[in-house]
């Protein structure tokens, strides 16, 4: 499955604000799927958005990324233009997000593209940033619901302190699970599965992240896990077992 956003949910107050703000590490990766239908709000559609000191939107023509330091200065960029196959709308694409701050201008933001290494950087500067741990992230539109995604995001996930690898990358483009990939740094999952609110991080911690607006998206990512797939009965959130139950039970008298 996966959730609506803008003209594809309920409108341009659709967001979802999780209660993750990372751990303040200074190397991160990011993954989702994205379906785009419109340029979003304002032609800005936010993938993810952290106070301004991070965030992750589509321009109208091309994927970014910025960082920005306490004084809002961007310190980071990154344009994931690949021509007019990164553009294309009402077709699912796998983001992967890399950034190395520690490493500075020597080490700019990397996207992947559907498995694709792309390193297209913009921007006069990509210098050491601290983190911003405060601030949580809001993804598909911002704080002011000015910047509302129009299309269809799911699996969203966030690791703290690792960069992904060109064959973890690879892997989560053709389907895999992120509990699959690096699990011991994944600080948080969303399925983004449209149904519930909140909407529960797929992981030990299980922040449950407000929704505003938004709807079902019956659509959802090729090979992609399903929110009820296989999953490790560690990171199984308590809601969904006894949704579970109840279902069994129904079926039970059904059958009687």
């Amino acid at each position: 499955m996966s959730r609506g956003f803008g003209a594809s949910g309920s409108g341009a107050s659709d967001a979802v604000r999780t209660n993750i703000t990372s751990s303040g590490s200074d190397w991160r990766s990011y993954s989702i799927w994205v379906y785009r239908t419109g340029n979003g709000g304002g032609g800005f559609g936010n993938i993810f958005f952290k106070n301004f000191s991070e965030l992750f939107w589509w321009t109208g023509s091309v994927y970014n990324y910025s960082k920005c330091n306490a004084a809002g200065v961007q310190t980071a960029r990154h344009n994931c233009g690949l021509g007019t196959t990164s553009g294309l709308a009402n077709v699912w694409l796998n983001l992967v997000l890399t950034h190395d701050q520690a490493s500075g201008a020597l080490t700019p933001p990397v996207v992947y593209y559907n498995g694709v290494f792309n390193n297209t950087q913009i921007g006069t500067s990509a210098s050491v940033t601290a983190p911003n741990t405060t601030d949580p992230y809001y993804v598909g539109n911002d704080q002011f619901n000015t910047r509302v995604w129009d299309g269809l995001l799911a699996h969203f996930a966030i690791w703290d302190d690792t960069i992904l690898g060109f064959r973890e990358v690879q892997a989560l483009a053709s389907g895999a699970s992120p509990m699959d990939i690096a699990p011991a740094k994944l600080v948080s999952y969303l399925p983004l599965d449209g149904i519930h609110n909140p909407e529960f991080d797929h992981i030990i911690a299980n922040r449950p992240s407000s929704v505003t607006g938004t709807r079902l998206g019956t659509d959802q990512p090729p090979l992609a896990p399903m929110y009820i797939g296989r999953r490790s009965p560690l990171l199984e959130p308590a809601f969904t077992q006894a949704q579970a139950s109840a279902a069994a039970r129904q079926l039970a008298v059904t059958i009687t």
